[in-house]
């Protein structure tokens, strides 16, 4: 990954990594195009009522037969899942 990001064909943003933390002469560390950042997304204050709020919403959509706005489809060989068109 190192050598495609260094060679301008890759960027990549990672939040885990392993091991974790990287090693301080890990390729990665100092690699223009990678951003690398702690894994304590969590710490933030308010980030776990926002994420048990987007929890319950994305099932409430869910159980009413809909599909979350935020979903990760799997797209068929058609394009489109659902009679959904890809965006």
């Amino acid at each position: 990954m190192a050598v495609q990001i260094r060679a301008g064909r890759l960027r990549t943003a990672l939040d885990v990594t392993g091991p974790e933390p990287l090693p301080k002469d890990h390729p990665l560390k100092n690699c223009p195009g990678a951003i690398i950042s702690p894994h304590s997304a969590r710490t933030v204050p308010g980030t776990n009522a926002l994420c048990y709020k987007v929890a319950v919403d994305q099932v409430t959509i869910f159980l009413v037969g809909k599909v979350p706005p935020n979903a990760a489809l799997r797209h068929q060989s058609d394009g489109c899942r659902n009679g959904q068109q890809r965006n």
